[in-house]
Parts: structure tokens; C-alpha cells; sequence
């Protein structure tokens, strides 16, 4: 891809990417992956293609999974005589992007994607086919109401869908994105209906995971209809607050908080230097003080993310109940910057507050607050 054509997509390429990590748009995030079947007498790749690249929790995916492939331009979509495409040899996948969708391949299988309405309920109001645009890792559909994009990384083809607002005309029902289908795969809902398996001849193609929160970090539920040569997002999205944020599932593997518990929020933030890793979860308990929250630091072994485990976890000296500390996280080479945005100062509640941790000579494991 030509410098010319990033910087022609630009500005569209920078609301997707605030929209997937601060949440300013209302974000439907699907992740297509492989799913090898290995052939009888073989050794079990599948196994081996679930053991990589990176573990990570439900809501890091995205935005993790889009940065690693934004700097790898293996990753990146380019045009060619035969159109758009772009190639994931991590997930040993192979996306062609043209008017119509996109058509993923896995080995045999081959499944097409394509988004025909959007609305509420059952009011769908159909979308006419337009031109795919292309930004590195990202390609881009921009219809009247809602933009479709896709990202590719190490994690999968991310799929996503940005809508600025509630639309004027919204009838009763939940969020609705429609899909066709295309394809020699067949699709069998999981259980849930978080996802759905795609399996052919040789080979399957996983499309799942979505988790829904609003802008104010409330759960929203969000689940996945099939119907035929038909595939429907529904988000429920009464009463939530606009931007809303859908983030999607992490497909071989996960991080996780050695200490995590229900309602954590681990995810809702994230921050990579290098090779270490940094996730809020501003609604864990530390001590008896509900939502004080904490940071969990997260260093990739030589083994690579799959054996990835936690080096540190991180929370305010002065942390009380309800300060959330962990909404949002910053790292830039030894140091981590954490955000606690309902923070009691000085008497002011909600005024918020920062905190900052420098790295030790040895290691994250022995982090201290420094200011």
C-alpha cells in the first residue's frame, strides 16, 4: 500500500481507532479466526495454532491484536491485480476485499461476509454497496449511518462496525446489524450464540465473542443470530448511554488476573511498550473497598504470549472505594501511568487523580507507586 493512500484515509482511519480504544463511536467487534482440522493420522495443529500468539483479556483483543499489525506490514492490506487483500499467516488466513465484502479463506474453506442493513429490531433499513478503503492493517466501508471496517493482527481479522449516534428514525428493539452469507461453509451456532463455527472441507473458520459496555462501562448484552445465508449482531441498547463499546472475543488465548474476580472489568484499558502489556480492571475489590481497582503488568516470555503470565499488579497507596483506578493506562518503556477518574481529593469526590509507576531494576514484580 502506497503512503498516498494511508494519508488519503487518514481521518477515517483515526475515528476507528478512537472509537475501539476511548470508545467515542457505538463499536461492534467480531474476530475471524482458523480453526485448523487436522487430518487423520496428523499431529494436532490445531492445537498448535490455538497455543499462539498471544493471551490476552476479552477486551486487550482489539485493540492489542490492531497495534501488532498496524506495525507489522505483513499484516497490511495491499492492492494487487487480483483487488484487496490481505494475508494471516498467524491464523493461516487469507481475506480479498471487494464492493460486496470481504471472502475469508482458511485452507478449503471459504466464507463471505457481507453487511446489507442496519437498524433496530426488525427495522433494518437496507445499505447500498460501496468502495473499500484502505489505511496498513485496516480496510474500511463507509455507508450512510455506520462505517465497516476490519483490522488484521496476529489475533485474527477483527471486524467492526462504528455508528456515531442513535439514529434519528429508531424504532423498539435491540441494535441490529445484518450480514450475508456466503461461502462452501457451513455455520453451527455456539453455545450462548456468542459465535458461530463455519466448517467445511478440511478446515473451519471461528467468527465470535461479544461483549458490550456503554460509556459508562455498564455490561450490555450482545449476541449472535444465525438464519440461513443470514447473520444478525444484536446489541441491547435500550437505556444505554451513547458512545456505546462491543469488544470482541480473543480466540487462542487469554491473560488473565491471578486474583480476578466476577465484575472485574479487566480489559476495560490497555497500554503496550515493547513487550510488556498493562490492563486495568477499575472494578476490582482491593481489600474491603469495591471498585478501588488495579492494573495487572503483563511481560511477554521468550516462549512468546501463550505462555504468557502476570508480572505485577498495581494499586493506588491511597486507593478508597469506587475511585475505579484502572479506567485508563499509559506505558512508555519503564514507566506506567494510571488513571483513577473518581478519585477523592482533597475532599473535591470525583475529582480524579493519576498515578505513576517507575520500573525497578528488578522487574515489574517490585513496582511501587512513585508518585
Amino acid at each position: 500500500m502506497t503512503e498516498a493512500c494511508a494519508t488519503a484515509d487518514q481521518s477515517w482511519i483515526h475515528a476507528v481507532r478512537r472509537a475501539g480504544l476511548a470508545a467515542l463511536a457505538v463499536v461492534l467487534l467480531a474476530a475471524i479466526g482458523a480453526m485448523v482440522v487436522p487430518s487423520p493420522g496428523s499431529a494436532a495443529p490445531a492445537q498448535r495454532a490455538s497455543a499462539a500468539p498471544a493471551r490476552l483479556p476479552l477486551a486487550a483483543q482489539a485493540p492489542v491484536s490492531r497495534a501488532l499489525g498496524r506495525d507489522d506490514v505483513s499484516y497490511w492490506a495491499r492492492r494487487s491485480a487480483g483487488g484487496l487483500q490481505a494475508v494471516n499467516r498467524a491464523q493461516r488466513l487469507r481475506a480479498q476485499f471487494d464492493r460486496g465484502g470481504v471472502l475469508v479463506s482458511s485452507g478449503g474453506v471459504w466464507l463471505g461476509l457481507s453487511l446489507r442493513a442496519f437498524g433496530y429490531g426488525a427495522a433494518l433499513e437496507p445499505l447500498a454497496v460501496v468502495a473499500a478503503r484502505v489505511a496498513a492493517n485496516q480496510v474500511a466501508y463507509v455507508h450512510a449511518g455506520v462505517s465497516e471496517w476490519y483490522a488484521n493482527g496476529p489475533l485474527g481479522l477483527e471486524q467492526g462496525f462504528t455508528v456515531p449516534a442513535a439514529s434519528a428514525a429508531r424504532h423498539a428493539g435491540p441494535l441490529t446489524l445484518e450480514l450475508g452469507l456466503s461461502g462452501d461453509a457451513r455455520g453451527r451456532l455456539l453455545p450462548g450464540a456468542d459465535g458461530v463455527v463455519f466448517t467445511g472441507a478440511g478446515g473451519a473458520l471461528a467468527y465470535q465473542g461479544l461483549v458490550a459496555a456503554d460509556a459508562r462501562g455498564r455490561a450490555l448484552p450482545a449476541w449472535i443470530e444465525l438464519r440461513g445465508s443470514e447473520l444478525l449482531l444484536r446489541v441491547a441498547a435500550a437505556g444505554a448511554s451513547y458512545p456505546i463499546r462491543v469488544d470482541p472475543f480473543v480466540q487462542q488465548a487469554k491473560l488473565t488476573a491471578s486474583d480476578g474476580a466476577q465484575f472485574d472489568a479487566l480489559g476495560t484499558s490497555v497500554a503496550i511498550s515493547g513487550a510488556t502489556i498493562v490492563v486495568g480492571a477499575p472494578s476490582a475489590t482491593i481489600g474491603s473497598n469495591p471498585g478501588q481497582g488495579a492494573a495487572y503488568v503483563f511481560v511477554r516470555p521468550r516462549s512468546g504470549w501463550a505462555d504468557g503470565t502476570q508480572t505485577a499488579k498495581l494499586t493506588a497507596s491511597d486507593g478508597a472505594a469506587s475511585d475505579n483506578f484502572g479506567s485508563s493506562v499509559a506505558i512508555s518503556g519503564g514507566t506506567i501511568v494510571v488513571g483513577a477518574p473518581d478519585a477523592t481529593v482533597g475532599g473535591n469526590h470525583d475529582q480524579g487523580a493519576a498515578y505513576v509507576f517507575a520500573k525497578p531494576r528488578s522487574g515489574w514484580a517490585d513496582a511501587t507507586q512513585t508518585s
